[in-house]
């Protein structure tokens, strides 16, 4: 059962008659995560959105903790530290070398700076992250075996436990339930009333990555693949390939397909 009942006034927010003037009349107490299914999944990127846009603008430095939590994946603050040159001029090898060396001493610092504000955004990304979420994701979030472990202080992590939540997570659910629920929301993402092309569009695109992100990459159509002109039969590189480009195109007629008949069915028709 979707957690519809608490904030629900600041959940709801303005109504959505105007999907763009809607959002932008919006603020951060607008947006809550709850726990819900994958047909859930758009309001999760509607609101990570939001988040992620609110950090670059109001965190200090936040571009390099909104740009993980985009991506999902932790940074290498290895990377961030600089090289020492060495000249190798042996006339002018004493100067240049001062100079690099001073370079070197600045970035350094920099770098020290850098690190630490990131890491004051981890725990400040955290919180925020944290208060956003509805009292039901909070407590099965917390209930999870590897919260203190893994989840707690780290931003990504909870944001990976959150998308898992929103989409009905659980521990103990019967993982092929949760590919049958993926494809369901899958095949039946379809324009809501009001809502303009490019809101669509992220919704299913949104559906698609969920898909893919519990299946483990593209859906495989093994008898399609091996009539394409392009298979070679028993080479790995070509049947990935091809995958690819039959997954690709699935999802761009399914896309068609679910849109707005009335508006773009022409186009299904002059395509066929």
């Amino acid at each position: 059962m979707v957690d519809r009942r608490q904030h629900k006034k600041k959940a709801n927010g303005p109504k959505q008659t105007d999907g763009s003037r809607a959002k932008e009349s919006r603020k951060l107490e607008d947006y809550w995560y709850y726990v819900g299914s994958t047909r859930q999944a758009s309001d999760y990127e509607n609101t990570t959105e939001f988040i992620i846009n609110h950090i670059k603008k109001t965190f200090k430095q936040g571009n390099d903790i909104a740009e993980q939590m985009q991506k999902m994946t932790a940074v290498d603050q290895s990377k961030w530290e600089p090289t020492l040159q060495m000249s190798t001029d042996p006339i002018i090898a004493t100067r240049e070398n001062k100079q690099y060396e001073m370079k070197y001493k600045a970035d350094y610092d920099e770098c020290i700076k850098r690190k630490h504000i990131y890491n004051n955004n981890k725990i400040k990304a955290y919180a925020l992250l944290w208060e956003r979420c509805a009292k039901i994701m909070q407590n099965k979030i917390s209930a999870r075996v590897d919260y203190e472990t893994k989840i707690y202080d780290n931003p990504i992590e909870l944001l990976k436990a959150i998308r898992e939540h929103t989409m009905d997570y659980q521990e103990t659910t019967y993982e092929i339930s949760i590919i049958v629920d993926a494809l369901k929301a899958m095949m039946t993402t379809k324009p809501r009333e009001g809502e303009n092309l490019a809101e669509y569009t992220h919704r299913f695109k949104t559906a698609k990555d969920v898909l893919e992100s519990h299946i483990g990459g593209a859906l495989i159509s093994t008898k399609y693949i091996k009539g394409m002109d392009d298979y070679i039969d028993k080479d790995k590189a070509s049947f990935e390939k091809c995958c690819k480009e039959v997954n690709a195109k699935l999802f761009a007629f399914l896309y068609l397909e679910n849109s707005d008949q009335e508006k773009y069915g022409s186009i299904m028709q002059n395509l066929v």
